[in-house]
């Protein structure tokens, strides 16, 4: 949505008319939204969640078995397996560069759509705020 606002009032303001222009504003706004949806993916991937996520299960399965809604008692974490082997350097970057890889190809092809509906709307003479309010609400 900041997408389709900055390019909506550059479009109202009349600065998408000059080609040259526009393809700065276009090109300039699609790599910011780029380093966004990187940076954005990647603290989400590099985020421990797992001990997060089991403490949480566990107090679910507590307050369960005893029919209490809360329970005061903080469970115990249970210990790995032996052998099993611990999360590390290498699944953290599998993980970073398939959620970088999917935040990044999503925003480039919704950027590219907002940013298409918003020339179309200039071209035509129609306002881009409108027409991407009801286009958001759609998708």
């Amino acid at each position: 949505m900041n997408l389709s606002a900055r390019l909506g009032t550059a479009s109202n303001m009349g600065d998408l008319d000059t080609p040259s222009v526009r393809n700065n504003i276009i090109l300039g706004n699609l790599a910011l939204l780029q380093v966004q949806a990187a940076v954005v993916s990647f603290i989400a991937a590099s985020n421990p969640s797992e001990p997060l996520l089991a403490e949480t299960r566990d107090l679910f399965r507590h307050s369960r078995s005893t029919g209490h809604r809360h329970s005061l008692r903080r469970p115990r974490p249970t210990p790995a397996p032996v052998g099993a082997s611990k999360s590390g350097f290498n699944e953290l970057m599998v993980v970073a560069s398939t959620s970088m890889s999917a935040a990044c190809l999503s925003a480039i092809v919704l950027g590219s759509f907002v940013c298409f509906l918003v020339v179309l709307c200039r071209k035509f003479g129609l306002d881009p705020g409108a027409v991407q309010v009801f286009s958001a609400s759609k998708r």
